[in-house]
């Protein structure tokens, strides 16, 4: 599996638990691969700005879904020393 593929399937999963139809959900992660595979640099968490992008696709083509952000896990707070 390459990193397109897997990028793909981890939208597509993402997008359809969050109620997008698998067809809307595919969609979306093709436009996202696209993005990947055209854009040089996509920043700190490209993995944020794909999800992003795919979802608001899927908001486009399908009207009755809402896409949602998926929080990243909280860091763990380090005590400073004096």
């Amino acid at each position: 599996m390459n990193p397109v593929e897997f990028i793909k399937k981890q939208i597509v999963t993402e997008l359809v638990k969050q109620g997008a139809s698998p067809a809307t959900a595919l969609i979306a992660a093709d436009h996202a691969a696209e993005h990947y595979r055209i854009s040089s640099g996509l920043g700190k968490d490209p993995y944020s700005e794909l999800i992003y992008r795919a979802g608001q696709m899927a908001m486009k083509h399908q009207q009755d879904f809402k896409y949602v952000q998926p929080k990243p896990p909280a860091k763990p707070r380090t005590r400073r020393v004096k």
